[in-house]
C-alpha cells in the first residue's frame, strides 16, 4: 500500500495545531481564573433585604437609607409616610426603636414585574423593644428598580398587627411633605380613576373591589396578613368589611403617583373610612399600590394597607 506523505504530514500539522490551541486556552484559564473569581456577581433584589437588616442591626441610618432611591417613599408600621432618601434617613436616626431593636428579616417572595422592576415581600421579627419585650412580627411590601445594575427600593410599606404607638417611650413620627410629581401629570388622572372606582365599589359592595385587581395580585391587609390571587383578595375584603370596617364608607386621596415603567406605576394613597351612623372616630389607612396596565386597562397588581395609629403628642 502506498501512503501519500504530504497528506499524512498535513494531518499531523492540523492535529498539532489543535493541540497547541487547546493548550493555550487552558493556560489562559489558569492565568486569569483568579481575576475572574474577584469579579462579584451582580446583586439581585433580595440582596437589598440583607443590606437593610445589616444596616438596622448596626444602627446605621445612612446605610439603611442608601438602599432606597433618591425619590423613594416609605410607610412605617404606624401608617406615616416619608418621601425621599434623606427624610427616610432622618426619621430613622430620630427613632428610638431603630437604635434599640434587633431584627431578623426573611425574603418571602421575589417577583419580576419587568426586567428592571421587582416586587418583594419581606418578613421582619423585632426583639429588644424597651416598650414591650415580646417579639413583634412585621411584613413589608417593597417595589425595587434596577438602575445601572444596582437594585434600590422605589417604594416600601411596613405593617404589623401589634400596636405599640401609644406606649411610653414612643418617638413621634409624622408625614413628611409630599413632593411634586410633574413628570406623572399624564398618568395621574388614569390612576385616580382606579381609586375613585375602588371607593364606589367598596361603598356599594366591598367584595366587588377584587375585580380591580389582577388575577395574580398580592394584598397585605392592616394586620400584615398576605394573600395572593383575586379570589383570595375577595375573601379577605369580605372579612374586613364584616369586622374592622363594618358599615364604613371609604374616601381615598392619592398622595403620590410615580411611574416606574411604561406599564407600571406606584401610588401612595390614604383612605378614610367613616361611619355615618355613629360618632366613632374614622379609621384612616395609608396604602401602597402597584398599578399595571393590562390590555389598556389599569389594574392593581399589589397592595398593602397600614392603619394610621395615634401617637404621643409633641
Amino acid at each position: 500500500m502506498v501512503i501519500d506523505c504530504r497528506t499524512q504530514m498535513g494531518r499531523d500539522i492540523r492535529g498539532l495545531a489543535v493541540f497547541l490551541w487547546c493548550a493555550v486556552l487552558c493556560l489562559l484559564v489558569l492565568i486569569y481564573k483568579p481575576v475572574f473569581a474577584q469579579v462579584p456577581e451582580k446583586a439581585g433584589p433580595e440582596e437589598v433585604v440583607t443590606a437593610l437588616m445589616r444596616a438596622w442591626n448596626q444602627r446605621d441610618a445612612a446605610a439603611f437609607a442608601a438602599q432606597f432611591t433618591e425619590d423613594a417613599n416609605f410607610v412605617n408600621v404606624n401608617g406615616w409616610i416619608w418621601f425621599g432618601r434623606q427624610d427616610i434617613q432622618n426619621r430613622h436616626e430620630r427613632s428610638r426603636v431603630f437604635h434599640t431593636v434587633y431584627t431578623e428579616t426573611k425574603t418571602k417572595a421575589v417577583q419580576l414585574l419587568a426586567p428592571d422592576v421587582a416586587l418583594l415581600h419581606m418578613a421582619w421579627r423585632d426583639t429588644g423593644d424597651p416598650r414591650d419585650p415580646a417579639p413583634r412580627d412585621d411584613l413589608m411590601t417593597m417595589v425595587l428598580v434596577n438602575r445601572d445594575g444596582n437594585w434600590r427600593i422605589a417604594a416600601a410599606q411596613n405593617g404589623t398587627a401589634v400596636n405599640r404607638a401609644a406606649l411610653p417611650g414612643t418617638t413621634r413620627l409624622v408625614d413628611s411633605p409630599i413632593p411634586p410629581e410633574s413628570a406623572n401629570a399624564i398618568t395621574r388622572p388614569q390612576i385616580e380613576k382606579v381609586f375613585l372606582e375602588a371607593d364606589e365599589r367598596w361603598n356599594q359592595n366591598p367584595t366587588s373591589m377584587a375585580e380591580l385587581f389582577t388575577e395574580d395580585a398580592d394584598f397585605v391587609d392592616s394586620l400584615a396578613q398576605h394573600v395572593k390571587g383575586r379570589r383570595s383578595i375577595e375573601q379577605m375584603l369580605s372579612a374586613i368589611s364584616a369586622s374592622l370596617l363594618r358599615q364604613r364608607t371609604a374616601r381615598t386621596s392619592v398622595l403620590l403617583v410615580k411611574t416606574l415603567d411604561s406599564r407600571i406605576t406606584v401610588a401612595a394613597i390614604r383612605t378614610e373610612f367613616t361611619d355615618a351612623s355613629s360618632t366613632s372616630n374614622p379609621v384612616t389607612m395609608t396604602g401602597l399600590r402597584v398599578v399595571v396596565n393590562q390590555n389598556e386597562r389599569w389594574r392593581i397588581r399589589a397592595a398593602q394597607d397600614t392603619i394610621q395609629r395615634a401617637q404621643p403628642r409633641g
